[in-house]
């Protein structure tokens, strides 16, 4: 096989020196050579060898762009540089589509890299049409020789593939295919000499998703059209940014505003309208004109004129900014099973999870990306360390107290190793931390933790107000549940005016809680008129069905059972029973708080009897505490069951 496929490379190799003389004249082949790079990877004991290709260089750092297949289950490939070939610099991944034989994967090597090494440009501009004539520079195994040069032609674009004929095997694999001396696309696959490629729209899109666009890419392009860079700034806003912040925000502060960022808005205006289907779908999504940005969606995937995990990806995006999370959740399971191992589509679904109240199947999920993303990036990694925030929250919203805060304690002593003491992240920990504190009744430990979280936050200028006014108002908790009301009420008017109703879950806790405290003092009409509040801002914004506002009727009939209102009491109770008896179902194990709340309702309506069983299926509800305790708390007399 291997005498074979050296005869072949013989056989084509005068008319590749005619190709060659014809379609890189004047083209320094060694220079092309100087972007390229061997990739050596291990993983199960395994070696690997691949190509890469250099796409960024700065002082002291290169960017190396390949398959990710290559390097796959290795955080720290090898690389070796075509400028000092006897010399093997230690990478890491930063960037993966994983589980993706048709992914890419961006790895930064850290060390003094040769002034002689060159970035290798990319042409997203080139139309295909099938028959043009280019070169591979890479690593076949068939040839031992380092950085062999071997003709290709392109036979034409199936879907996002390139498809391409020529001499090369595993080795080339992430290596780049080059015409005109610009990279025209990154080999994937390779078989019985026709392989298939990447193409540069796609290379170009992936990199802007990661943030890495090479440092001369506007000089390379800057002929390219205005719309071509403002879709690359609305993938990336809309698409690929990564939220892992404001999705972790999401997770202790539920249902915050995710709507696009003021940059994706101001981009999405001055898209032309006479654009593409799926330029139409960004253009649409970023005015926040979501039905048209579906219908846009529809059509780019009836043309075939987008990859479909991608298009999942934004349909779920779209329900998800709408708070829609139920059809979030169906549009991002559909995206990973495009791409079964990429841990940040796992993100998204399991932020989805945990906002449907979903704790254990969120539990998995993010214990797979956990493990994935640490043998990707290493366990110092931002995303590694934020998934360590994402599982304490979970497991706090599951009783396991004493495993959450062992993995907040970790993921903070992560942040200040990687972002420094002062990082907007460590602020947000210590307001997690405070939560759990508050769950396990230590008090004290709570407010010093919620200060220290509220005090970095208050100090960096990302904070938005909404998520600042509801951090005071999270540590009235503590205060709240130790009935020291005139403590909780100055936390949460300061809270209240902080957040000033910035958006509507700041409101909706702001007000809630609040609302609690009055209660907790006898002032009905104070109490009623917060919580009433609460509840009308949650009914504009959710789902009729959700959680949240389900709570909200189970504490406003609490309040009316207070005062007597019976009648008033039992229709709001039997309204948010229903919803939370619903949602709970069949096994009735979820979150404490929601637990706690159906069976504060099923007390209100008198059915003590479905209380008790609710009490019985639940061992962690044996010191039945969280939400009826805060009723107790705010003077609200709740049946007992013995």
């Amino acid at each position: 096989m291997v005498n074979r496929l050296l005869f072949t490379v013989f056989l084509i190799l005068p008319q590749f020196v005619t190709d060659v003389c014809t379609s890189h004249a004047g083209e320094n082949i060694e220079n092309l050579k100087a972007g390229v790079v061997k990739i050596t990877s291990t993983f199960g004991g395994i070696k690997r060898l691949g190509t890469g290709i250099i796409i960024k260089l700065e002082e002291n750092s290169a960017y190396i762009i390949t398959a990710s297949h290559v390097v796959e289950g290795d955080p720290n490939p090898l690389i070796t540089f075509h400028t000092r070939p006897n010399h093997s610099y230690s990478s890491r991944i930063i960037g993966i589509e994983a589980d993706n034989p048709k992914g890419l994967a961006v790895m930064i090597v850290e060390d003094k890299i040769s002034i002689k090494s060159k970035e290798l440009s990319v042409d997203q501009t080139m139309s295909i049409s099938g028959g043009e004539k280019g070169i591979l520079i890479g690593f076949p195994r068939i040839s031992g020789t380092p950085w062999m040069v071997t003709p290709v032609t392109l036979g034409g674009q199936y879907g996002r593939d390139l498809i391409f004929s020529g001499v090369a095997d595993e080795g080339n694999s992430g290596g780049p295919i080059i015409i005109g001396g610009k990279v025209v696309g990154i080999i994937t696959h390779m078989a019985n000499q026709f392989g298939k490629a990447t193409p540069a729209v796609s290379i170009i899109q992936a990199l802007g998703g990661w943030g890495i666009l090479p440092q001369n890419f506007k000089e390379q392009n800057s002929e390219e059209s205005n719309e071509v860079k403002l879709i690359r700034i609305l993938e990336k806003e809309l698409l690929f940014k990564n939220r892992q912040i404001e999705s972790l925000l999401q997770q202790f502060l539920p249902n915050m505003d995710l709507k696009p960022s003021p940059l994706a808005r101001e981009t999405a205006k001055a898209i032309p309208q006479d654009s593409d289907p799926y330029i139409q779908a960004l253009k649409a999504i970023g005015e926040e004109n979501y039905n048209k940005g579906r219908n846009y969606l529809d059509l780019a995937i009836h043309n075939h004129q987008i990859e479909l995990g991608k298009a999942y990806l934004a349909y779920g995006r779209i329900e998800e900014t709408n708070f829609q999370f139920i059809r979030a959740e169906e549009w991002y399971n559909k995206a990973l099973q495009e791409s079964p191992k990429d841990p940040d589509i796992m993100e998204r679904l399991g932020h989805v999870l945990f906002q449907n109240f979903k704790l254990i199947e969120a539990e998995t999920i993010f214990l797979q990306a956990l493990s994935i993303s640490e043998k990707l990036y290493g366990e110092t990694h931002y995303k590694v360390i934020g998934f360590k925030n994402y599982l304490g929250g979970i497991y706090n919203g599951l009783g396991k107290n004493a495993q959450a805060l062992s993995l907040e304690k970790e993921a903070l002593l992560g942040w200040k190793k990687s972002k420094g003491p002062e990082h907007h992240m460590v602020g947000i920990t210590f307001t997690i931390i405070g939560q759990i504190y508050t769950s396990l009744g230590e008090y004290e430990k709570a407010d010093e933790a919620f200060h220290k979280g509220i005090e970095i936050l208050e100090k960096n200028p990302s904070t938005g107000r909404g998520s600042l006014g509801v951090s005071w108002c999270l540590a009235a908790v503590s205060p709240l549940k130790a009935q020291q009301f005139e403590k909780a009420i100055s936390l949460l008017r300061q809270g209240i005016t902080i957040s000033a109703d910035a958006d509507f879950y700041s409101a909706w806790i702001c007000h809630s809680f609040i609302g609690i405290a009055y209660g907790g003092q006898r002032k009905w009409s104070l109490a009623e008129n917060h919580i009433e509040r609460a509840m009308q801002s949650a009914k504009k914004n959710l789902e009729y069905d959700s959680p949240i506002i389900a709570m909200a009727y189970i504490a406003l009939a609490a309040i009316y059972f207070e005062q007597n209102r019976l009648s008033d009491a039992h229709t709001l109770a039997v309204i948010g029973v229903e919803i939370l008896d619903k949602r709970l179902q069949p096994n009735y194990y979820g979150p404490p708080f929601l637990v706690d709340s159906l069976i504060a309702g099923y007390q209100i309506l008198g059915e003590e009897d479905k209380a008790n069983a609710l009490i019985e299926n639940r061992i962690s509800l044996i010191n039945i505490s969280n939400f009826i305790k805060m009723l107790e708390n705010s003077g609200v007399k709740t049946r007992r069951i013995p």
